[in-house]
């Protein structure tokens, strides 16, 4: 996604809605991929860094709905590339451990 990758999990591509909430405001975008810490959510309007979200998402063929809170740890907020989208990647603060995995 045009950001060099630093991250200690592996990124699982997935592509969903995922419904979210700040300061009030519910947003939904979508999700492209997410690992057990965290998310990239595709949006052209990223919310600033540090913002603190509620999230709620379905995994593809599960009918169970999982919800996380979580922080928004980096913005890209234009393209840079081919294969680069505008968005924000959330770190998961206070996601059940049983839902991780």
């Amino acid at each position: 996604m045009g950001k060099k990758e630093n991250r200690l999990e592996t990124r699982i591509p997935i592509q969903l809605i995922v419904d979210y909430k700040c300061e009030g405001n519910f947003l939904f975008d979508v999700c492209y991929n997410i690992g057990p810490g965290g998310i990239f959510i595709q949006t052209q309007s990223p919310l600033a860094m540090n913002s603190k979200i509620s999230l709620t998402f379905t995994l593809p063929d599960s009918k169970e709905t999982l919800q996380a809170n979580g922080v928004v740890m980096w913005v890209q907020s234009k393209t840079t590339g081919p294969d680069s989208a505008a968005g924000m990647g959330v770190q998961f603060i206070d996601f059940p451990a049983d839902d991780k995995n």
